[in-house]
Formats: structure tokens, sequence, C-alpha cells
């Protein structure tokens, strides 16, 4: 990446196979997810909002469970079947967490919030008026998948906030995400 100094390479063998490599050594100082702004002060109602997503964001991986016996009921589904609705949420949410969580530290998270944003909503509407079982578990894996965004808000809210006010930014951040789980 052009963000990365070139510090030096050296020389490495893989096994006993001699197989040798160029290792390439690159300043990882700056993180390449780092928003370029301006590090005046947040606002109140922005902290509190990112706070509210991101309890948001957590809380849907629990909606379903109190829900469980009526939507059970409504869609005729057996208790095993409607307790698949929280295991695949939480199997999207491990999923998430391996092949989503990650773009926050290689893409800009700003972009990559507002997308996954969409999609969620996308997917919540889908498991809002999904009418079999065939349609609600692959909507309940999206919405646990993209549940992660709440750990991709913590560190976006810490690159947004100056150094003076990072502890209190974040701690908001955390409250918010800790009410969703709760």
């Amino acid at each position: 990446s052009s963000r990365n100094r070139h510090l030096g390479h050296g020389w490495a063998c893989s096994g006993s196979g001699r197989r040798w490599l160029l290792l390439e050594v690159t300043d990882l100082s700056e993180d390449p997810a780092a928003e370029t702004t301006s590090k005046r002060p947040l606002s109140r109602a922005l902290v509190l909002i990112m706070a509210a997503a991101t309890g948001l964001a957590v809380a849907n991986n629990y909606y379903a469970q109190p829900l469980l016996p009526e939507i059970s009921k409504d869609l005729h589904l057996s208790g095993a079947v409607a307790g698949l609705i929280v295991t695949v949420a939480q199997i999207g949410y491990a999923l998430g967490l391996v092949f989503l969580l990650p773009l926050g530290d290689l893409r800009d998270r700003r972009k990559l919030l507002v997308v996954m944003s969409v999609i969620l909503a996308a997917a919540l509407g889908v498991l809002a008026v999904a009418p079999t079982a065939g349609v609600l578990l692959p909507a309940a894996v999206a919405v646990g998948a993209l549940s992660v965004q709440a750990q991709i808000l913590v560190p976006f809210a810490a690159t947004l906030a100056s150094d003076e006010e990072r502890g209190r930014v974040v701690g908001t951040v955390m409250s918010g995400l800790l009410l969703g789980i709760l």
C-alpha cells in the first residue's frame, strides 16, 4: 500500500525444502482504515447515536428469543425449528466475526458501516415478513452476521475522537453495546 513505508527486506528459509522467500517488512503503525478527519470534538448527540447504533446492532442477536413462542405459532413451526432461529443467528454472528469484522481494518469504516446498515435493514425487513422458516432462517443468519457492525463502530468512534475525549467516547459507545446485550 502507498501508505506503508518499506523498511527493508530479508531472506528466510521455509521448512526443510529450502524454499527461500523474500520477506518485506512494512511500517504498520499507520492504520489503513483510519479516516482522515480533523480531530474536532464530537458532539454529544453523535456519540449517543453511535452508542444507540452499537446497542441496537448487538441486540439484533437477542430480539427473537422472547418472541419464539409467537413466531412458532404464527409460522406453524415446531419448538425445535423455532429454536433454530436463535441458533442460526449466532452462527451468522460467528461468520460475521470471521469474514466481515476484518473488513473494518481493511476498508474505510464509514463506508463499510453504511453498506452494512443498509443490508442489515433489508435483512431485518425480510425477517419481519418471512412467511416460512425457509425464508426466516437465512434472514436470521444475515442479521446475525451483520450485527458485527457493533464491533466496527467502537474503533470507528475511537478514531473519530480526539485524544482528550477518546476515553469518554469509547466508554459511551461501549455502554451502548453492553445495554444492547442486556
